[in-house]
């Protein structure tokens, strides 16, 4: 069950489209798509555009609970960069939003061992790296890239590195 949106992650109640809200000072922004393909994933101040709304859809093929986030402006879906070093495990590689291809890159769990305080906020896991969905270097700077790293903090995780789905389109 998605706790705080009171639905069960099935396709049926994955079908609307959500704005990603990250929690403490960054909680006017949300993620949002630039470019096409390859395009940068940041952190942005909320307007209402489509390149800040995804749905979140069962990933086909993987166990229940895993899904992709498709970009409803570019009808992409949500990827690690994989030039670094390390290719989809390089740690601090930037998000980006890619043409829906099945790969594990694409797949994230939503996370519910977060701090007490976090209530109703997730964190969110690559599939391939096991890496979160974290704003860089924990900036409240306005465009903040979103890359993947490791959880931070005696829970888990900071502010940084939680997210509340916003129903938004």
């Amino acid at each position: 069950m998605l706790s705080g949106l009171g639905m069960p992650l099935t396709a049926a109640a994955t079908q609307a489209y959500y704005r990603a809200q990250a929690l403490g000072e960054q909680t006017n922004r949300v993620w949002t798509a630039t470019g096409g393909a390859g395009g940068k994933i940041v952190d942005s101040v909320a307007d209402g555009s489509t390149a800040q709304q995804w749905e979140s859809v069962p990933a086909v093929g993987r166990p229940s609970g895993q899904v992709n986030f498709i970009n409803r402006a570019s009808g992409l879906c949500l990827d690690v960069d994989k030039s670094g070093p390390l290719g989809v495990m390089t740690r601090g590689a930037d998000l980006v939003q890619s043409p829906c291809n099945g790969s594990l890159s694409q797949v994230w769990v939503y996370r519910t061992d977060f701090d007490p305080w976090f209530a109703h906020a997730y964190s969110v896991q690559n599939q391939a790296s096991l890496y979160y969905v974290t704003i860089k270097d924990a900036s409240t700077a306005n465009n903040a890239s979103l890359v993947q790293d490791e959880q931070f903090g005696p829970w888990g995780g900071g502010k940084h590195q939680f997210w509340r789905l916003i129903p938004g389109g």
